[in-house]
């Protein structure tokens, strides 16, 4: 109003060059002689200041961290529905903040069942948190991730929320499950080798036992015959055995 200045903040310096923080109230008053006087009251707010810029600097890292972390994060209600999300959410999910925000992680697939989400929050509202929870979705293309979800309740200014942490480990688990498979390989790999060259030394004794009895047998015995039959199909097995090494 004309005249008057209410809860004015401004900052002031004193004569060490330290600087304060004041709260002004003034107002121009005219006393019985006619003259114009000016009537105020000086506050110092320093501290309460000083305070205010360390929530307001904290509140900005927060954000910053929140916004650039390399894991998923979001902000929901109690009922999981989402109030803020970072850019790696958004990239694992394949979807706009404008698509995400408002709308409940059970409609976007983020939990199999109702009764999946439910047992969440109720461990939520037991423990106040959840710690390394398996999460399987599939994203807006359609990709399945497999993730490991974090969660706690917070309280941002007077409502109480979830603050949820989400870390894809798809790409670890499809490495796991290359390792495991060529792990079987291996093994099974081992397996044959072992019984090829067993099998082998068999066929060493089959066929150097057939060579001797050729030796001793005529050449127009039928005996003789089958004798070479056995080395043939000997022949043939450690063909047989080379190729399985």
């Amino acid at each position: 109003d004309y005249g008057q200045v209410v809860n004015y903040e401004c900052r002031q310096r004193r004569k060490d060059g330290s600087t304060f923080w004041i709260l002004e109230r003034a107002t121009i008053m005219t006393d019985p002689s006619g003259r114009s006087l000016m009537e105020g009251t000086v506050i110092d707010i320093t501290k309460r200041k000083e305070s205010e810029m360390a929530l307001r600097q904290s509140e900005e890292r927060f954000a910053t961290i929140f916004r650039h972390s390399p894991i998923g994060c979001a902000v929901l209600t109690l009922e999981c529905e989402f109030l803020n999300v970072n850019d790696r959410l958004l990239n694992l999910l394949g979807l706009t903040a404008e698509q995400i925000i408002g709308r409940n992680a059970l409609e976007l697939g983020l939990f199999r069942s109702k009764e999946e989400q439910q047992q969440l929050l109720g461990k939520l509202n037991s423990d106040g948190q959840v710690k390394d929870k398996e999460l399987e979705f599939d994203d807006a293309a359609g990709r399945r991730h497999y993730t490991r979800c974090y969660a706690n309740l917070v309280r941002i200014g007077e409502r109480k929320c979830i603050f949820g942490m989400v870390l894809d480990r798809t790409e670890e688990r499809d490495l796991e499950a290359k390792f495991l498979q060529a792990q079987k390989m291996e093994s099974l790999g081992r397996l044959a080798g072992g019984v090829a060259h067993d099998f082998n030394n068999l066929l060493g004794v089959i066929g150097g036992y057939a060579e001797l009895l050729e030796s001793r047998l005529h050449e127009d015995s039928k005996e003789l015959h089958y004798c070479r039959k056995i080395i043939e199909a000997t022949q043939r097995a450690g063909g047989l055995t080379t190729q399985l090494l």
